[in-house]
C-alpha cells in the first residue's frame, strides 16, 4: 500500500491510498478535482491505470488526525484507460463546481485533423500510441490546475478558469503551436495539426452545462473552415432561423439603444516608460447577459452586414472620445481601432474613417486601424487596395495577432503596415519556453529590418517586460500595465502611471 499526502490548506490534509491487485505501480497524476463524500469536501487525485486499480481516499482532519471512513472507488467510466486522462464524467462534474472570484469557466475541445488517415496508414496500434503522446503534450501545454480530458476517439477537452476570452484563445493558440512539432515514434516522424473550439460561460445565451456542446460545435466549425485553426463559439452555431432573427433584433436594438460601449487599454513605450496610445475595445452591455465581448457576436454582425454600422459607431465613438481628452489636455496620443475584414472591404469604409477623423478634428496620424493577420489574407487584393488608400491619407495600419496567421513575408512587404503586434500566445510563456522566446526575437528582428514598430500583447509580468526590453521591443500592452478600463477611468489611470514613472526616472538620474 502506498500513501501520498496532498496538503491543500491549513484545515485539512487529504491522503490518497491506491489499492493495487498486483505489485506497486508507477503513479502519474493527470488531473485534480473536488467532490463530496458524505457532505465533506474531498480532494481526489486520479492516477494512471496500468493494471486493475481501485482507488480510495481517506479524509483526515489536521487537528484530530483521525481518518473518517469514506472510501470512494473511481469507476472506469471516469478515467480513460488508454491515456490515463479523466473521462467525460469528471469533466461534467468539474463544470458543476464552483469557480474563483472574477473567473469564468472556459471549455476547449481539441480534434486531431485527419486522424483516421493516420490509422489507415500506420495501423490502430500506432494510432493509439500517438493518442497517448498527444495527451501528454496537451497536458504539458496547459497549467496544472486546468483539467485535460479525453472525450472519445481523437477528441480531447480542457476546462480552464479565465478572466477574459483572450486568455482562452491564448490556450488554443498555444495548443496549435505545440501540436505543429513533429511526433517521433517507432522510427517514424508524424506531423499533425489540430482544430480547436472554444466556449466560455459569458457567451450570450450560454449556460455552463452547455459549454462542452458549444465548444464541440466551434471545433466542428474550425474544421469546416479548413482545419488547423481555432474557432470561438458564437450564437449562430446551431441556432434556428427564428433564433437568428431574434439575435439580429438584439443587435439592432443594441445600436439603437446605445448598449455598445468602449473600453480602453493603454500601450506603454518601453524606452520612455510612458503611455503612448490606447486601444479601443468594443463591448456589448446586453440587458440579459451582461457584458458580452465581441467574439460572441461579431460573426453574426458580419454575416448580416451589420458590422459596417457597428464598425462606423466604434470609429466615431473612439475618435470623439480622443478629441474630448485632447480638449481637456488629458492626452496627446493616438487611438487604435480594430476593423473586421468585412468592414474593410465595404465600399464605405474609407469614407467612414476619414469622416470620423474630420468630424472630431483629428489628424489621420492620430488613428491606427488594427487588422488581424489572418483577416488581411482573406480577399487580400480588395483589402490591400483600401488599406493603401488609408495609408496614403496618413492613417496608420497595425497588423494584429502576428505569428499565428497565414501571411508570408511577401505579403508583409506588400501591405502598407506601420506596426506589428506579436500575438499574446507567444508572450504568455516567453520566460519559460525557449521556442517562444526564439519566435519573438525573430519577429522583432524581422519587423526592425523593415522599419516597423513592434507591440507585444498580453504582457502580464515584469519578467516578460524585461525580456522584451532586452529584445528591443518598442511597445507593450497587457494586464501588467492595465486591464481595459472605461473612458472615465483613463485620465486618472494614465496620470498615476506617468507620475510614478517620472519619479522613478528622477531617482535613477540622481
Amino acid at each position: 500500500m502506498v500513501q501520498r499526502d496532498v496538503k491543500m490548506n491549513a484545515n485539512f490534509t487529504y491522503s490518497l491510498i491506491p489499492t493495487l491487485d498486483s505489485g506497486l505501480l508507477a503513479m502519474l497524476a493527470s488531473s485534480l478535482v473536488f467532490t463530496l463524500v458524505r457532505g465533506f469536501p474531498l480532494f481526489l487525485m486520479y492516477l494512471r491505470r496500468t493494471a486493475q486499480l481501485e482507488q480510495c481516499a481517506v479524509l483526515m482532519g489536521v487537528s484530530s488526525k483521525q481518518p473518517m471512513q469514506a472510501q470512494v472507488p473511481v469507476p472506469g467510466a471516469m478515467q480513460d484507460r488508454l491515456t490515463a486522462l479523466p473521462g467525460r464524467l469528471l469533466l461534467e462534474q468539474q463544470l458543476r463546481g464552483s469557480r474563483g472570484q472574477g473567473a469564468y469557466k472556459a471549455v476547449l475541445v481539441i480534434g486531431v485533423d485527419g486522424f483516421s488517415a493516420i490509422n489507415q496508414l500506420y495501423g490502430h496500434a500506432f494510432g493509439d500510441e500517438l493518442l497517448k503522446a498527444i495527451a501528454v503534450r496537451i497536458r504539458s501545454a496547459v497549467r496544472t490546475e486546468n483539467m485535460v480530458v479525453r472525450l472519445a476517439g481523437d477528441e480531447f477537452a480542457i476546462i480552464a478558469e479565465v478572466e477574459e476570452l483572450g486568455q482562452a484563445k491564448t490556450i488554443a493558440k498555444r495548443l496549435m503551436q505545440e501540436m505543429r512539432r513533429a511526433f517521433v515514434m517507432n522510427d517514424k516522424e508524424v506531423e499533425i495539426s489540430v482544430s480547436v473550439g472554444v466556449a466560455m460561460e459569458t457567451i450570450a445565451g450560454g449556460q455552463r452545462s452547455r459549454l462542452l456542446t458549444q465548444a464541440a460545435a466551434a471545433m466542428a466549425d474550425a474544421k469546416d473552415l479548413g482545419r488547423n485553426r481555432y474557432a470561438v463559439f458564437d450564437v449562430l452555431m446551431g441556432a434556428s432561423v427564428s433564433e437568428v432573427e431574434l439575435m439580429v433584433g438584439d443587435l439592432r436594438r443594441a445600436l439603437r439603444e446605445n448598449e455598445f460601449f468602449l473600453l480602453y487599454q493603454p500601450k506603454l513605450d518601453l524606452q520612455s516608460g510612458r503611455v503612448m496610445g490606447l486601444e479601443a475595445l468594443l463591448r456589448w452591455n446586453h440587458p440579459e447577459h451582461g457584458q458580452v465581448p465581441p467574439d460572441h457576436f461579431i460573426s453574426l454582425a458580419e454575416k448580416t452586414g451589420m458590422i459596417v454600422d457597428i464598425g462606423r459607431w466604434v470609429l466615431n465613438e473612439a475618435c470623439s472620445q480622443m478629441q474630448q481628452w485632447r480638449s481637456e489636455g488629458v492626452v496627446d496620443w493616438c487611438v487604435s481601432v480594430n476593423a473586421s475584414v468585412f468592414q474593410i472591404n465595404a465600399a464605405s469604409f474609407y469614407v467612414d474613417v476619414l469622416d470620423a477623423l474630420e468630424r472630431n478634428d483629428l489628424d489621420p496620424e492620430d488613428l491606427y486601424i488594427e487588422i488581424t493577420e489572418s483577416g488581411a489574407m482573406r480577399n487580400a487584393e480588395l483589402s490591400l487596395m483600401t488599406l493603401r488608400k488609408l495609408s496614403a491619407a496618413g492613417v496608420r495600419i497595425s497588423l494584429d495577432d502576428f505569428g499565428v496567421g497565414y501571411s508570408s513575408l511577401s505579403h508583409l512587404k506588400r501591405f502598407p503596415v506601420q506596426e506589428l503586434k506579436v500575438d499574446r500566445s507567444f508572450i504568455s510563456d516567453i520566460a519559460e519556453c525557449s521556442e517562444s522566446e526564439a519566435i519573438v526575437r525573430a519577429i522583432i528582428g524581422l519587423a526592425k529590418a523593415v522599419g516597423l514598430q513592434v507591440v507585444a500583447e498580453g504582457v502580464e509580468t515584469e519578467e516578460q517586460q524585461a525580456l522584451l526590453a532586452e529584445m528591443d521591443c518598442d511597445v507593450i500592452q497587457g494586464y501588467l500595465i492595465s486591464r481595459p478600463v472605461r473612458a472615465i477611468e483613463v485620465p486618472a489611470l494614465i496620470a498615476k502611471h506617468n507620475e510614478a514613472n517620472d519619479v522613478l526616472n528622477r531617482l535613477l538620474e540622481s
